[in-house]
């Protein structure tokens, strides 16, 4: 069970890592709000929403087929169900977290990643903070994940 559950994490976290890294290439205005904490919103264009439909749909996506994969090869409860799910969640987070924010991000610091008028959020804190934040709300994603898949 803790293959597939790391197996999952690692699929999901690099989907996750590749829509982040075309965000950032493509649309870098759909994280002004993060790098700048808030101070200054993204423009509510399709870009912006259709990014974080994307993201959202991998984090569920990848939650949710790791939880209905537990439950097909172990015949797992709703609660099993649940804590593979969050588990993936807890994956994605660690990897957002050390290799986007900290090791791309914060350290390589690459010209694409760069928005012209904006510091660079180079506070390892926030992005911490931003990740403990995640694990919360993967708390409820995790839940949806392990209710949906029985249901499919």
């Amino acid at each position: 069970m803790v293959i597939s559950i790391i197996l999952g994490g690692l699929v999901t976290s690099f989907i996750f890592s590749l829509i982040v890294l075309a965000s950032w290439k493509f649309s870098p205005e759909v994280w002004l709000s993060d790098l700048t904490q808030g101070k200054i919103q993204a423009p509510k264009t399709w870009k912006t929403y259709s990014t974080v439909v994307a993201i959202i749909a991998i984090i569920l996506g990848g939650a949710g087929i790791t939880a209905w994969w537990v439950g097909a090869l172990y015949a797992a409860n709703f609660y099993e169900r649940f804590i593979a799910a969050w588990l993936v969640i807890v994956i994605l987070n660690v990897v957002d977290v050390l290799v986007i924010d900290i090791w791309i991000y914060m350290w390589i610091y690459p010209t694409w990643m760069r928005i012209e008028g904006i510091e660079p959020l180079h506070d390892p804190r926030v992005h911490t903070k931003e990740s403990l934040v995640g694990l919360v709300f993967g708390i409820p994603v995790a839940a949806i994940a392990a209710i949906l898949i029985p249901l499919f």
